[in-house]
């Protein structure tokens, strides 16, 4: 069955810390694609490096994101970004 969500209707109704939480899961685990384009760019990392390649990255595989300044929090490692999580960490 289809299934329609009024994504305004959410948004108003939930709480700033609600949507802080939200933020920072995204970080964590990418909601929607982002998530999988992330994986996909690893596993081309991968099969560069298995094929002789040096130096190649991520963004590579992702040439709509080279322009994007990543946020500082992706940098960290997952351990720290769950262990902020847990604790209320607010994203700006």
């Amino acid at each position: 069955m289809a299934h329609t969500v009024d994504v305004d209707g959410m948004l108003d109704s939930m709480t700033h810390d609600q949507f802080d939480e939200w933020c920072a899961k995204d970080i964590v685990e990418p909601i929607g694609h982002g998530g999988t384009h992330d994986i996909l760019a690893r596993i081309g990392v991968m099969l560069a490096a298995f094929m002789g390649s040096k130096n190649v990255d991520e963004t590579l595989f992702k040439p709509w994101e080279k322009d994007a300044s990543e946020p500082v929090a992706k940098s960290d490692s997952i351990p720290q970004m769950m262990s902020l999580a847990a604790v209320g960490w607010k994203v700006s």
